[in-house]
C-alpha cells in the first residue's frame, strides 16, 4: 500500500505476523530453501476461491467447515528445516481458527493451529509453527497441505505468498532465551512505571529555553543542602540510570529555586533535554528527588509568529503526492491534507549527487534533493490553496546496512513497515533530529518558495506496532517511552521555527482492544500514558491523529456497528460513536494545561464500494453524508482525511477512494458519486445533493444522526 490504513499483530508462537505492506523478501539464506505452495480451487469446501493474480487468492467462506488444498508436493522436503508454514493475508475481521492439515498421498489427518488470526486490515505476514503445534507430527513424508480458516461463514480474505521456510532467528531461539528477554524487559518496564507513577518531593515546575539559555524553576523539599540539577539527554534513561550532566542549585529561602544554565554546550543543544533534581549519595551516584521535565516554553525561538491557518471545512483527503490531477482537491473544496514523509529515503549519511546541505547544532547533514523537491511541490500547492498541511513522519528500513543501524531502533524488525527511530544513543538521536529540523526550517512560513505544514503526526498507528512503527517485542511502557521521546523532538525542533505547530499520537479505530501483548497496545491507554507523561515532564500541544474506520472495512454502513457503543470502555470508536472520543479528551485530565480542549484530526479513513455499481457508490456516498452530520458539531475534531483519493489495486481487496482504480483509459480512476457528494459538503448545494442517503442510513432528517446521550 501507498498509505498505511491499518495494523495488525504478530503472534509469536502461534502465528508469527511479519506484517508488510508488500511481500517480505525471505530472509537472507532463506530464499533457496523455501518452497512455494499454491492452492488448488478445484479441490475445496464451503468456499469460493478466485485466484486474482499468480499466487493471490481472494477467498470467501459460505459454510461451517471451509478448507482447500494445496497443489500436490512433486519434491521432498526436510520437515525439521521448513518448519514454518508462512503466508501473507488481508481480512478486516479476523480468522478465529486457522488450521494447517499435512500428509500423504493426498490424506491429511495431524494439523497444526495458530488459532485466532486477528482481523488484517493490510497485508500480514504470518507463520505457524508446524513442528511445535502439531506435537511434533511434522515429519516425512508430507506431499499433501490444507488450510482451513476457521468455521465462521462468510468472512472475506485474501491469501498470498504461501510458503514452507526455514524459522528465523528470533523464531529459532530456545523458550529460555525469549523468557530471559521478557523478564529484562518487565524489570525494566516496572522501573519506569514506578518513575511515572511516584510524587517526589521535588518538583521541576518550568524549563524556559531562550536564544541562549535555558531558565530551569522549581520548589525543593525542607532538607535540600547539596542538591543539583541533572541534565538528562534526549537519548538517556532518568528511570534506569541517571548520566552525570549536573549544576548545584541555587535555593531562594522560600525553598524554591531559579537556575539559568547555557543552552549550548559546544555543539550540544540544551534544548532537548529534561531537567532534575537529585541528591549525591553516599556511593557517589545519584538519587532522582523529581521527575525530568522536559522543555516548557520556547516561545522565544520562532523567528516570526505564524498564525495557525483558518479553514471553513473539516473535508480533508490523506496521502497526498503531488500528481497530475492534484488541482482536483482545490475542486472538491479540500483544506486539510496529510502528507507521509519517508524519512530513510531523505536522510543521507553523506553528500552524494543531487543532495542538499544541512546545518543542525554545526554540523552538516545530508537530505536527498529529489524527495524533498517532492515534498516541497506538494506542500507549497496545499498552502497556496489554503489547507492545511499534517506531516506523517515514517522511519523506515533503509537498504544501507549503515543508515539502518544509526537511523532505525536496534529491536526494530523488518516485519514491520516501518520502525521507530533509534533513540537508544546519542548518535541516532542526532540525525534524526537533523532531519526533523530540515523539515521544520524548510517548511516553516506559507510565504516561503516551499509551503507551511502545521501538524506532526509522529508514526503511524502506533498501537499495532508490530506492523507501523515496529520496535521488536517491547511492553507498552517501554514503547511509549521511546515514542513520547520522539513526539518531544517534533514538538520542541517544529516550535523552534514554528511557535504554533502540534504533534499528534495515530492510533487505529481499537479504542479499548487489542491482540497478543508486546506486539499491540490499548489505545485508550497509550492516550492515558502520554497524559501522564504531561503530568510528569511537563504538558505539551499533543493531540490525537484517530483512524476511525468502520468496524468492518468491507461493510462501510458504519451505523451498523456493533462494538462501538457510548461508553468510555467501548471496545472500538468508529464514526458511529465517535462522540466518545471528543468526550473523552474533554475530561480534564486531558486537557492541555488543564485548559485547552486538545486537537483531534481523524487523519485516516475511508468506506468502500463494493464493486462500482450505483448501489454500491450510493452507501459509500452515504457514508460520507452520514459522517458530516456527526463530525459537524464536535469542535474538538478539526479534520476529516479520507483515505484515499484514487482506488488502489493492491490494498486486499478494497476500494475506498472517492474514484476508480486506474485503467489505460483513466490513468488517476474514473469519479464515483461519492466525488460528486463530497464536493457538495459544506456548501450550498448540500441539502440537494445529500437527500438521497436519508433511506440509507435509515432516518427521516439528519438530525436523527448525532448522539445526543449520556457517554459514561
Amino acid at each position: 500500500m501507498q498509505k498505511p490504513i491499518l495494523a495488525l499483530i504478530l503472534f509469536l508462537c502461534a502465528a508469527c505476523s511479519e506484517r508488510s505492506g508488500e511481500s517480505q523478501p525471505p530472509e537472507p539464506g532463506a530464499a533457496a530453501k523455501s518452497v512455494l505452495l499454491k492452492l488448488d480451487p478445484s479441490v475445496t469446501q464451503h468456499m469460493t476461491i478466485t485466484e486474482t493474480s499468480p499466487g493471490v487468492y481472494d477467498i470467501v467462506t459460505t459454510g461451517s467447515d471451509p478448507w482447500v488444498k494445496c497443489v500436490e508436493l512433486e519434491e521432498p522436503f526436510d520437515p525439521a528445516e521448513l518448519s514454518r508454514f508462512a503466508f501473507d493475508y488481508f481480512c478486516p475481521d479476523g480468522i478465529d481458527d486457522f488450521t494447517v492439515y499435512f500428509g500423504n498421498e493426498g490424506t491429511v489427518a495431524p494439523n497444526a493451529s495458530a488459532g485466532r488470526l486477528p482481523r488484517a486490515e493490510t497485508w500480514v505476514a504470518a507463520s505457524v509453527d508446524m513442528s511445535a503445534k502439531s506435537f511434533g507430527k511434522w515429519k516425512n513424508p508430507i506431499t499433501t497441505l490444507r488450510i482451513d480458516p476457521g468455521t465462521r461463514s462468510g468472512v472475506r480474505f485474501q491469501i498470498r505468498n504461501i510458503r514452507l521456510r526455514p524459522a528465523d532467528a528470533q523464531e529459532a531461539k530456545s523458550s529460555a532465551e525469549l523468557q530471559a528477554e521478557r523478564d529484562a524487559k518487565d524489570q525494566r518496564a516496572a522501573k519506569l512505571e514506578e518513575y511515572l507513577g511516584k510524587d517526589y518531593p521535588a518538583k521541576v515546575r518550568e524549563a524556559v529555553v531562550t536564544e541562549d539559555k535555558v531558565r530551569i524553576s522549581g520548589s525543593l523539599p525542607p532538607d535540600s543542602e547539596g542538591l543539583s540539577l541533572i541534565e538528562v539527554r534526549i537519548h538517556e534513561e532518568p528511570w534506569m540510570q541517571l548520566p552525570g550532566h549536573t549544576t548545584p542549585v541555587e535555593v531562594n529561602v522560600d525553598g524554591k529555586f531559579d537556575q539559568i544554565v547555557e543552552r549550548f554546550d559546544g555543539n550540544h543543544d540544551r534544548l532537548l533535554s529534561r531537567w532534575a533534581v537529585v541528591r549525591m549519595t553516599d556511593d557517589g551516584s545519584h538519587e532522582l528527588l523529581s521527575h525530568a521535565v522536559f522543555p516548557t516554553d520556547v516561545s522565544s525561538l520562532a523567528p516570526k509568529d505564524i498564525p495557525y491557518p483558518k479553514t471553513r471545512t473539516k473535508k480533508g483527503m490523506g496521502g497526498i503526492e503531488y500528481r497530475e490531477i492534484t488541482p482536483e482537491l482545490a475542486e472538491l473544496g479540500i483544506e486539510h491534507v496529510t502528507i507521509n514523509i519517508i524519512l530513510q529515503d531523505l536522510v543521507m549519511l553523506r553528500p552524494g549527487k543531487g543532495s542538499i546541505a544541512h546545518e543542525y547544532n554545526g554540523e552538516t547533514f545530508h537530505m536527498r534533493r529529489s524527495e524533498t523537491e517532492g515534498y516541497d511541490r506538494t506542500i507549497k500547492f496545499a498552502t497556496d490553496h489554503d489547507m492545511v498541511v499534517s506531516l506523517i513522519i515514517l522511519t523506515g528500513f533503509p537498504g544501507d546496512p549503515e543508515l539502518r543501524k544509526i537511523l532505525i531502533h536496534p529491536e526494530s524488525t523488518k516485519p514491520g513497515i516501518y520502525g521507530m527511530p533509534n533513540l537508544t544513543n546519542a548518535e541516532g538521536a542526532k540525525l534524526y533530529a537533523a532531519g526533523l529540523d530540515f523539515l521544520a526550517s524548510r517548511y516553516a512560513d506559507p510565504e516561503s518558495p516551499h509551503g507551511l505544514a502545521s501538524n506532526w503526526i509522529m508514526h503511524n498507528e502506533v498501537d499495532y506496532a508490530w506492523t507501523w512503527s515496529n520496535m521488536g517485542m517491547q511492553p507498552m511502557a517501554l514503547f511509549m517511552d521511546t515514542h513520547v521521546r520522539s513526539m518531544r523532538m517534533a514538538h520542541l525542533i517544529a516550535r523552534k521555527h514554528n511557535p504554533h505547530a502540534r504533534t499528534f499520537l495515530s492510533l487505529t479505530h481499537s479504542w479499548n482492544k487489542t491482540g497478543p501483548a508486546g506486539n499491540s497496545y490499548v489505545p485508550r491507554s497509550m492516550v492515558d500514558r502520554l497524559a501522564d507523561y504531561s503530568r510528569s515532564e511537563g504538558d505539551f500541544e499533543w493531540g490525537l491523529a484517530y483512524h476511525p474506520y468502520p468496524q468492518s472495512l468491507f461493510k462501510p454502513a458504519t451505523w451498523n456497528d456493533t462494538m462501538a457503543t457510548f461508553s468510555f470502555d467501548t471496545p472500538m470508536i468508529t464514526l458511529k460513536n465517535i462522540e466518545v472520543l471528543d468526550a473523552y479528551m474533554r475530561k480534564p485530565s486531558m486537557l492541555y494545561r488543564g485548559e485547552k480542549t486538545r486537537g483531534v484530526l481523524l487523519s485516516e479513513q475511508g468506506y468502500h464500494t463494493e464493486g462500482y455499481g450505483d448501489k454500491a457508490q450510493q452507501l459509500q456516498a452515504a457514508a460520507f453524508v452520514y459522517t458530516w452530520h456527526k463530525i459537524r458539531p464536535l469542535k474538538s475534531i478539526e479534520a476529516f482525511q479520507n483515505h484515499r483519493w484514487v482506488d488502489h489495486p493492491d490494498e486486499g481487496g478494497l476500494k475506498l477512494g472517492v474514484r476508480t482504480i486506474p485503467d489505460k483509459k483513466h490513468p488517476s480512476g474514473r469519479k464515483k458519486f461519492s466525488w460528486t457528494v463530497l464536493k457538495a459538503l459544506d456548501t450550498p448545494q448540500e441539502a440537494a445533493a445529500t437527500e438521497f442517503a436519508k433511506p440509507i442510513i435509515g432516518v427521516k432528517d439528519f438530525s436523527e444522526i448525532p448522539y445526543k446521550g449520556e457517554i459514561r
